[in-house]
This record gives C-alpha cells, sequence and structure tokens, in this order.
C-alpha cells in the first residue's frame, strides 16, 4: 500500500508569497491613505482686512470768501452780519454750505443755541433786547424755497414775528430746522437776510445782538 503524497512545499511557498503580497499592498494602501490626508489640508486668507471710515466735512464760506471746514469739529466762521446797521435797513448775505467729504449725509440741519445782546462800543447805549426785534429770513436759492419765518416755496417775507429771539425759541439743537441734502455735494446757497424792525425806539441804540447758526450735517443714527 502506497503511502499519501507528501504537500508540495511550492504550494506553501506559492501560498506565503501571495500572503505577503497581500499585506505589501495593504500596507503600501495604508500608507497612500495616510500620505494622502496628510497633504489634503489647506487654508485660504483674506488680505487687505483694514476698515476705513469715510468722512463728512462741511465748508462753509460767506459771500465767496475762502469757506471754513469742519475738519476740527465745529468751528466759528465768518460774521454774517459785519458792521453796524439801522431799522429799516435790510441786510443780506449768502453763505454755501458744502459737503467736502466721502460719504453722503443722511441729514442736514441748522439750529441756534442762543441769541445774547450786549453794549456795542461806543459811550451811549440803550437798554432793550435787540434780538426781539431784529427779523431773520432764510432762503434756500438752489431750491427756491423760504425756511423761515414760514417754510414755503419762493421767496421769503419778513414780519415781526420772525426775529433772531423767535428762531433761537423754534430751533434749538434738540429739533432743528430740517433742510435739503440733495445738493449738498455741489454747495447749497443760502440767502441770510436780517433787518431792525423801525418800530424799534432809542432803547435799542447801541445795542450788539449776537446770534449762533450752526449748520449740522449727519451721516446714520
Amino acid at each position: 500500500m502506497q503511502d499519501p503524497p507528501i504537500p508540495s512545499r511550492q504550494f506553501d511557498l506559492g501560498n506565503l508569497a501571495r500572503l505577503l503580497l497581500t499585506v505589501l499592498i495593504l500596507i503600501a494602501s495604508i500608507m497612500l491613505i495616510n500620505g494622502t490626508i496628510a497633504t489634503s489640508t489647506t487654508s485660504t486668507v483674506n488680505p487687505g482686512g483694514t476698515f476705513t471710515a469715510g468722512a463728512l466735512i462741511l465748508s462753509n464760506s460767506v459771500e465767496g470768501r475762502a469757506p471754513c471746514l469742519s475738519t476740527a469739529g465745529s468751528v466759528s466762521c465768518d460774521n454774517l452780519f459785519p458792521g453796524v446797521h439801522q431799522p429799516g435797513g435790510p441786510v443780506s448775505t449768502r453763505v454755501t454750505i458744502k459737503n467736502e467729504g466721502t460719504i453722503a449725509p443722511d441729514s442736514f440741519t441748522l439750529y441756534s443755541s442762543f441769541c445774547r445782546v450786549s453794549d456795542a462800543p461806543g459811550p451811549y447805549h440803550g437798554v432793550g433786547d435787540l434780538c426781539q426785534v431784529t427779523t431773520l429770513t432764510i432762503h434756500d436759492d438752489v431750491h427756491n424755497f423760504c425756511y423761515y419765518p414760514t417754510s414755503t416755496a419762493g421767496a421769503c417775507t419778513a414780519g415781526a414775528s420772525g426775529t433772531f429771539a423767535d428762531f433761537v425759541r423754534r430751533y434749538p439743537v434738540s429739533s432743528p430746522l430740517k433742510l435739503s441734502t440733495d445738493h449738498l455735494g455741489g454747495g447749497e446757497t443760502f440767502t441770510v437776510t436780517a433787518d431792525i424792525l423801525p418800530t424799534g425806539g432809542n432803547e435799542y441804540q447801541g445795542r450788539t445782538a449776537n446770534i449762533d447758526f450752526t449748520w449740522h450735517i449727519t451721516q446714520g443714527g
């Protein structure tokens, strides 16, 4: 009786070779996967991450003279009514307000904080309140619109009730007179006229009425 055949060593070597090849392929695959993961990380950058604020710069020019600019906040500009005036002699001054900045304003207003009376230079003075008897008109020449003493299209008409003192009462900083913004980029010209009522007596002689006008533009808020 024949002994059973001995398994071929060649068969075992073949299986071993296939097993080693499978292990090598698996290791190579893991290395490839690891390598792919390692090289897939990346990043993006937004350059120039700066934020620049625009500017609102208001210029104020009286009768075409060199304008004053609001670059330092609230500034004092030219006097609207220099000199000495008499009752029944209206004096008009043109004021051009312009936005010299880089952004458009949302609002444009005018207000007054005070009208103060004092003695003018000289030896003779009355005791009257000149703010109460000095009339005022404010006309928008670009739109041909009167803003004070009444808001109406066309020319302004002065009246005994539309005085310096009345303007201060009606349009303080908390409740300013609202103006149009649509021509500020090219300049808005206003004619401001003042006159002493002819009914004023000697008590107003030698007196000075000092009123401030603040033109104000804002953007946002």
